[in-house]
């Protein structure tokens, strides 16, 4: 890897010096963008175990015209080296609007770290190329010295300047300004309303919501996100302080509904508050989102036994921390829809509470996965990769695991191996899910300790079997050998002209037509994006790249019963799969089409209300 990003580096600074590095230009979303970047840095920041937040502020534009590649390898190289330079504290990745002149907004982009920080005399050369902080530095630290120089001329090219403040022994913070066109009408990006500006103004306006976390930055951050949903947010630094306005709150005509809780906390963390007030009426009843960064370490796990409240991991994402706030007030309705479903299993089936914990990096996976559970009475809980879910897993109790094999960060088999090394987790059933149907596959999956598993496109009614079989009404032996559940019909689907195969889709989400809608959204706004990276990993070789990426849009695809670019998403996992790219450039117009037919369908769809 290490070679690799000295060869990336060369490359750049190369072409950047010959003056043919040029910029390109195409929608992007910006929020998106900003929080890809924990992704991509997230390594480091586990193993330090420094705390990392992204913020967007709130007015920042999402949808903006520019080089978002460009721009994201400036951020991860901002971030990256304040990683390196960081041991303890935080990083704080921010986005604000400096001014906005008709349909251009100048943002200010900033990495602040709590680091060792720059001397004086060495801020002035640390842009030259080759160059570090000094001579101890390098032997400390590594480094070629043309991160900061590349990302210097980026931001240039760009039209900014990349400036530095710091401190020796503080930290640093570094800044760029940069103008970009925003794009006006979200029909140019997307769909014609995105969820937030649909969906929030009704269902979080006015909702009274506590935020408890020592950390000041965390708390300013949620604040900043809350208010621009219309929340009304208080917050404090620590449990005592909460449960006394808890206490005050709950007799008055507006208590908190919900409390987003720091697990990690001096004094009394975040469990201790909960079981407080779970056990105590004069504290109200509100909903629990229990917050916590990856890879900390997990204090009074069995206090989480008999609760229900929700988990978030660090660094929050806006889109999750939406969707979370969005099924914890809407959890009864949900309960509700699944009895009233003629086709969906009453509660009775499942009588005791149980909890599901559904491991998947693709949002419209995630989000079928949930909602299906969701309709059989079961509380479901998510993580979008195999370091959350073991995260997950230390702060609740679970009764099945479903678990995505491929996914960035940590994957399903190697989370799964970590998983069974802890005796409490021997007995806990986890349920591959996979696209692929190979006995080798199948043979990786009993290797790394899991005991069935479900192909994908998830279905509904395979799903239920699933869970039936390892979450018996009756005690009863579970066979440990995989049972190959598929969702893959066994006959031919009929030939179906328009991009998606609407019946079937609908049939695979049990006939949920709001459901429908919600995951038609997800994949038109995270399609480009895949798109976006796909292309990239095509231009630079990148197989592995290309790989992830056209495997996580052929599962978006199927879920929505999009064969053709289900299709070719394929060709192009293989490809990256076989290490052998030859012929992907000439698959990406062809892709490019299919999903630009895919937006037009789908948002006259859901314009005209033609789901039913």
């Amino acid at each position: 890897d290490q070679l690799l990003s000295l060869i990336n580096d060369i490359l750049d600074f190369s072409k950047i010096e010959a003056g043919k590095m040029e910029l390109e230009s195409a929608a992007f979303d910006l929020v998106m963008l900003v929080d890809g970047i924990a992704d991509i840095a997230g390594h480091g920041i586990v193993e330090k175990g420094i705390e990392f937040m992204c913020h967007v502020h709130s007015g920042v534009p999402q949808w903006l015209l520019g080089d978002s590649a460009r721009l994201r390898q400036v951020l991860v190289n901002l971030v990256g080296n304040a990683v390196k330079f960081t041991e303890r504290g935080e990083i704080e990745l921010s986005v604000k609007e400096i001014c906005r002149t008709g349909d251009a907004a100048k943002l200010r982009f900033s990495v602040r770290d709590t680091g060792i920080g720059i001397a004086t005399d060495r801020l002035s050369v640390i842009f030259e190329s080759f160059t570090q902080a000094d001579g101890a530095t390098t032997r400390k630290y590594g480094g070629t010295g043309l991160g900061l120089s590349i990302s210097k001329q980026i931001v240039e090219l760009m039209g900014g300047s990349l400036q530095v403040e710091s401190q020796l022994g503080r930290g640093s913070n570094f800044y760029f300004d940069v103008e970009f066109k925003v794009v006006g009408a979200p029909a140019e990006c997307g769909l014609s309303k995105s969820r937030d500006a649909c969906e929030v103004e009704a269902s979080l306006s006015g909702r009274r919501i506590l935020v408890v976390d020592d950390n000041a930055t965390n708390r300013r951050i949620l604040e900043d996100v809350l208010s621009a949903w219309e929340c009304s947010v208080s917050s404090v630094a620590s449990g005592p302080e909460a449960l006394d306005l808890l206490k005050t709150n709950a007799a008055s005509a507006s208590p908190f509904e919900l409390v987003i809780l720091d697990v990690q906390m001096p004094e009394m963390d975040g469990f201790e508050v909960e079981y407080t007030v779970r056990n105590n009426s004069e504290f109200g009843s509100p909903k629990v989102v229990f917050l916590s960064s990856i890879g900390s370490n997990s204090p009074n796990s069995e206090l989480l036994a008999s609760t229900t409240a929700h988990y978030l991991g660090k660094p929050v994402r806006r889109s999750t921390l939406l969707d979370t706030l969005m099924d914890a007030f809407d959890s009864s309705a949900q309960t509700e829809r699944g009895q009233a479903s003629h086709e969906s299993p009453s509660q009775e089936e499942f009588a005791a509470p149980h909890h599901i914990l559904v491991v998947e990096d693709n949002q419209v996976n995630q989000r079928v996965a949930a909602s299906l559970i969701n309709r059989l009475g079961i509380a479901v809980t998510t993580a979008n990769n195999g370091l959350e879910a073991i995260h997950a897993l230390d702060h609740g109790t679970f009764d099945l695991v479903f678990m995505d094999v491929q996914m960035p960060t940590m994957d399903g088999l190697e989370a799964t191996s970590q998983i069974r090394l802890h005796p409490k987790y021997a007995e806990l059933p986890i349920v591959a899910l996979t696209a692929h149907v190979a006995r080798s596959d199948r043979d990786r999956c009993i290797s790394a300790g899991m005991n069935d598993y479900l192909t994908k496109p998830i279905n509904k009614d395979h799903l239920k079997l699933m869970i039936e079989k390892w979450i018996p009404q009756e005690p009863q032996g579970g066979d440990e050998s995989l049972s190959c559940a598929t969702s893959m019909s066994e006959e031919e689907d009929s030939v179906c002209p328009s991009p998606i195969h609407i019946e079937r889709a609908l049939d695979q989400m049990g006939g949920d037509v709001e459901l429908m809608h919600e995951i038609l959204r997800i994949f038109i706004d995270t399609a480009p994006q895949l798109l976006e990276t796909i292309q990239t990993a095509s231009n630079q070789n990148d197989a592995d790249g290309l790989h992830m990426a056209a495997h996580s849009l052929k599962g978006a695809a199927s879920n929505i019963c999009a064969d053709a670019t289900q299709a070719v998403a394929f060709k192009l996992e293989m490809m990256g799969r076989e290490r052998d790219l030859a012929g992907a450039d000439s698959l990406l117009p062809e892709l490019e089409k299919h999903l630009s037919d895919l937006k037009r369908y789908i948002t006259s769809l859901i314009d005209m209300g033609e789901i039913a």
